[in-house]
């Protein structure tokens, strides 16, 4: 298990390089209308949305990669593209250039995130690999707290392209470390490429959408401009919604919505994404614009959101256990809201470190506990073959969140003065009504949930483990006509939640 673990470290490196990159663009991104005036608002939040659109439309097809070409191979391409593209956004002599550079962060992305999943599967054994996934994911939460600060930091100290500069050393480090330490995996000869005319219409159909949105404080929302482009984007999704649905090889695995804890989880999760992307933005925005703080401070202010989450999303699993996710959930839920909505009821043009302070940790503490949950949720009622693809159908969604939310707070806000507080309290209360539906959501349905390896029931204490070698009919104490098995083996696939008493 040392040489696993190992492993996990290695892979965990592209992990911390991706989630450090995502969350240090939004200190960035003030930055970057001093550094092209010319550039409107609205222009320069497609540096940010460009990543999130580009990465939700071909994460599906940088999992089916990492089967045909083998996981580390795609992990060490994927790295060195992301790698490579970080260096080109450092010197981006235009907006234009520092778009197409982060088109290709995006790639990369894609590319390493679905292979570092297959490497950890292929490591750990079926006990270990919820522990495993916990792990990968918190070493992605602790590059996300650093990204703020640090990038804060050597924007400080250097300019915002350093912040990009930072991908060298971390990306030269994984690399080497991939190739070293990563044991070789055989590709799947009979596995093919999923319908690569959705992923394409994806990315136009969300790219026209957010056009709209981010540019009707320019046009008009009566424009044509914006009409045009909020209606063709949506028919455009909806294309592929129907493509997806009769091809032999969609995209979107949209069967997997027909478990209800799978369609009820990730719903969930897609409208807190856009709670909590559109409340980042409009925080780092409000310290540096209304509140004239320097980005190394602003940074430093929201790197509590991003530590206490990174922490209380591994305690959310444990609590989920003992308490139930719903109620997990639910208190995170409850949090989050009490956080934003005290932000928009305290905070005004005099800066309050105090206030500010008390109010993003509640937040976080909501929003580790949110993540944490509706992952658990989304994806217990998934079998393990099918965890690819459900695990990539997430991540997309997760993607057209973070779009979404990023957009939406652009077009709100519009042009921020110093001292004027605005639209922010908008924002803020938006925010928690977003989280309180999300979390309505989930207490809409009062299925059980089975996470693998072990018997979980949101709402009640776990039965207890499922032991390899239980007959069909003592599988945590649960009817044997519930419990599937694989062929030839003891350890059971799955669990008709449905059917649960």
């Amino acid at each position: 298990m040392r040489r696993a673990w190992t492993v996990l470290g290695v892979v965990g490196l592209s992990n911390f390089q991706i989630a450090m990159t995502l969350s240090m663009i939004f200190v960035v991104f003030p930055e970057l209308e001093g550094a092209f005036p010319d550039s409107s608002p609205a222009t320069l939040s497609w540096v940010v949305n460009v990543f999130t659109i580009v990465g939700a439309a071909t994460v599906v097809l940088g999992g089916a990669v990492s089967q045909r070409r083998g996981a580390k191979q795609t992990m060490l391409t994927g790295t060195i593209v992301f790698t490579l593209s970080s260096m080109g956004a450092a010197v981006a002599p235009t907006v234009g250039v520092l778009m197409a550079c982060r088109v290709g962060q995006a790639l990369g992305a894609s590319l390493s995130a679905p292979a570092g999943a297959t490497i950890i599967f292929s490591q750990f054994p079926l006990a270990r690999r919820a522990t495993a996934l916990a792990c990968w994911a918190a070493i992605g939460a602790v590059g996300a707290a650093l990204g703020p600060s640090l990038g804060g930091v050597l924007i400080d100290l250097g300019s915002w392209r350093w912040a990009f500069w930072m991908n060298l050393p971390v990306g030269a480090i994984a690399i080497a470390a991939a190739a070293w330490l990563i044991p070789s995996t055989l590709p799947s000869a009979n596995n093919r490429m999923p319908d690569g005319l959705s992923a394409g219409a994806l990315l136009v159909g969300l790219g026209v959408l957010v056009l709209g949105l981010v540019q009707s404080p320019e046009w008009g929302w009566a424009d044509p401009r914006t009409l045009a482009s909020l209606l063709g984007g949506l028919l455009v999704l909806g294309g592929v919604i129907r493509r997806s649905m009769r091809h032999p090889r969609p995209l979107l695995r949209l069967d997997l919505f027909h478990e209800r804890t799978f369609a009820v989880g990730n719903s969930a999760l897609l409208v807190y994404s856009v709670s909590f992307f559109g409340f980042l933005l409009a925080s780092v925005v409000f310290l540096t614009e209304v509140w004239d703080l320097s980005i190394r401070r602003a940074g430093l202010l929201t790197t509590p959101i991003f530590a206490v989450t990174a922490i209380t999303s591994v305690v959310a699993g444990r609590l989920g256990e003992r308490i139930g996710f719903h109620r997990t959930i639910g208190i995170g839920g409850i949090l989050w809201a009490t956080g934003s909505a005290s932000m928009a009821l305290a905070l005004d043009a005099t800066p309050s470190t105090t206030r500010w302070l008390a109010a993003v940790v509640v937040t976080g503490l909501g929003s580790g506990l949110l993540w944490g949950g509706l992952t658990a949720w989304a994806l217990a009622g998934v079998a393990p073959d099918e965890m690819s693809a459900g695990a990539g159908l997430n991540q997309t969604l997760q993607g057209l969140g973070n779009t979404l939310g990023v957009a939406i707070v652009v077009t709100v806000l519009g042009d921020v003065t110093f001292g004027d507080v605005g639209t922010f309290p908008v924002v803020w209360v938006a925010s928690a009504g977003l989280t309180i539906a999300a979390t309505a959501i989930v207490w809409s349905d009062r299925s059980r949930v089975v996470v693998p390896g072990l018997v979980r029931i949101p709402g009640e204490r776990s039965p207890g483990p499922i032991r390899r070698g239980d007959g069909p009919a003592e599988v945590g104490g649960l009817p044997g006509d519930l419990v599937h098995h694989r062929a030839g083996q003891g350890q059971p696939d799955r669990i008709d939640v449905e059917k649960l008493p």
